[in-house]
């Protein structure tokens, strides 16, 4: 009897399951099939001009305005230093003294020379009035006179070899020689480093030189200041491309008047162009399909597909440029104030029907 019951009640349920599906409650029945076909629920947005900056980035190394390396070119003993590591020097500060006892001499030697052989030529001069010597003996006399005031001159030039100047102001490296010792000719006394301007040199591919010339504006960023900016511009583009690595060499100047930067470092350069004005749109809006790329467009033309002028999604191939914080550039394919999907362009198909999220906005835009 139990057994019975059972299927009494199995068979009731199985029935009414029948019911429930002929009446449409799986979407199957009179009600649903009335519904019109699916449509696509999206956001659009109208392209839009936007002021844009192009740039071009790359790495670059920094070098002192100036740079040189102090010598003596003479040899002799260092008789007095006046400067020490890393002092900051005005231009012609005398930095190092070297014995210059027989140089002096020379000197002297010299100047003597010359002022004998000058009071030579006035007592010939006064002997050619009275006729007691020739005009040729004058003249002779008179090239002995020029012969030793150049070799006067020419040990005085020398004299200077032994007091080393600083040839331009900056700041002095380490301090490599001591009171006392012997240098000579290449021996290195100090570097001395013009810090108030830095230039930083770096390379772009050639794809860019259209874009490329002196006076360009740059922007450099050091991880040693990672919050500051230092500005400066282009002072140099090379005349040649590198045959390997298809760039091209530039050279900026940057103001370093706190001198925070210093020779060697590592800077992030970026350059940027004048602004002008770019069709922007959000960069999701781009559908990539086998190598190209494209958006949606939305219209709502009265076609005979769409009697009644429902939003309609078509595709546009398109070309993009240039990539600003989660916008993209439209160079062609695409004219201003046309809305375009913006979310949901993944799943959206071409001359689809849709449905605009915020039909409002939409319609602002157009």
């Amino acid at each position: 009897m139990r057994r019975v019951n059972s299927l009494v009640v199995i068979i009731a349920a199985l029935v009414l399951l029948l019911l429930y599906v002929a009446t449409g409650h799986f979407g199957m029945g009179p009600a649903q099939k009335a519904k019109g076909a699916y449509q696509l629920l999206v956001t659009v947005q109208p392209a839009a001009l936007q002021e844009v900056h192009d740039t071009v980035e790359a790495l670059g190394t920094t070098a002192a305005n100036e740079s040189v390396e102090l010598s003596a070119t003479v040899t002799a003993t260092v008789r007095a230093v006046h400067f020490e590591d890393g002092t900051a020097v005005e231009k012609g500060a005398v930095l190092v003294e070297l014995d210059a006892d027989e140089a002096s001499a020379d000197v002297e030697e010299a100047r003597v020379n010359l002022a004998e052989e000058e009071r030579q030529l006035r007592h010939l001069t006064l002997l050619i009035e009275r006729k007691a010597v020739s005009q040729t003996d004058v003249e002779k006399q008179q090239s002995v006179v020029n012969a030793a005031r150049a070799q006067l001159e020419a040990n005085r030039a020398k004299l200077q070899d032994y007091t080393i100047r600083a040839p331009f102001a900056g700041v002095l490296g380490v301090r490599r020689v001591s009171v006392g010792a012997l240098v000579s000719p290449g021996s290195v006394i100090a570097s001395l480093d013009d810090l108030s301007q830095v230039k930083v040199d770096f390379t772009v591919p050639e794809i860019h030189l259209p874009l490329l010339h002196p006076g360009l504006a740059v922007e450099t960023r050091s991880q040693a200041y990672p919050d500051k900016v230092f500005a400066g511009a282009v002072s140099f583009v090379d005349s040649r491309i590198d045959p390997v690595t298809r760039a091209v060499a530039l050279r900026a100047q940057l103001d370093n008047r706190e001198q925070l930067l210093r020779p060697g470092m590592l800077l992030q350069v970026q350059i940027r162009q004048p602004s002008r004005q770019a069709l922007m749109v959000p960069e999701r809006s781009i559908a990539p399909l086998r190598g190209e790329q494209f958006v949606y467009v939305v219209d709502h033309a009265v076609s005979d597909k769409n009697p009644d002028g429902k939003p309609v999604a078509h595709r546009r191939a398109v070309q993009l440029g240039q990539r600003v914080a989660g916008k993209v550039e439209i160079t062609a394919g695409l004219s201003a104030g046309e809305n375009v999907v913006v979310d949901g362009s993944m799943s959206v198909q071409d001359g689809m029907i849709v449905t605009i999220k915020d039909a409002a906005a939409a319609a602002g835009g157009q």
